[in-house]
This record gives C-alpha cells, structure tokens and sequence, in this order.
C-alpha cells in the first residue's frame, strides 16, 4: 500500500509540470488614482474588525486591478 502511494506521487510529480522557470518580466500597472483610496479603505475595515490586511488587500489587487495572485 504504501509502495503504490510512493509510485502514484512519483508519478503524478513528474508529468504535472506547469511552467518552467523563466526570465520572462511582467509589468503591472495599476491606477494609483483608484488604488489609493481602496487600500485606505482596506486598512480601516481591517482595522476595526481587528484581521490581517492581506485578507482584504488581495482580493482588491486581483479583482480590481486584475493582479494576478501568483
């Protein structure tokens, strides 16, 4: 049993590669006009409700500036 989890990973980690390392640069702008004001908004709810930012922050780089999260 154990032996056939041990086959399955080995198997499963090598032909699961997604992306191979690159040098390839991505620039991401953003409107800092639009962001400013969101990520103030941000640090207070999270302030008062007494989380992380990064709970907050996140979901705004992705869904509003279309940051993608990795």
């Amino acid at each position: 049993m154990i032996r056939k989890a041990i086959k399955h990973f080995k198997s499963d980690r090598n032909n699961n590669i997604i992306q191979e390392f690159s040098f390839e640069n991505f620039d991401y702008k953003t409107n800092l006009e639009k962001g400013i004001p969101l990520f103030f908004l941000a640090g207070f709810v999270a302030h008062l409700s007494g989380i992380g930012g990064g709970m907050i922050f996140v979901p705004i780089l992705t869904i509003a500036f279309g940051i993608p999260i990795h």
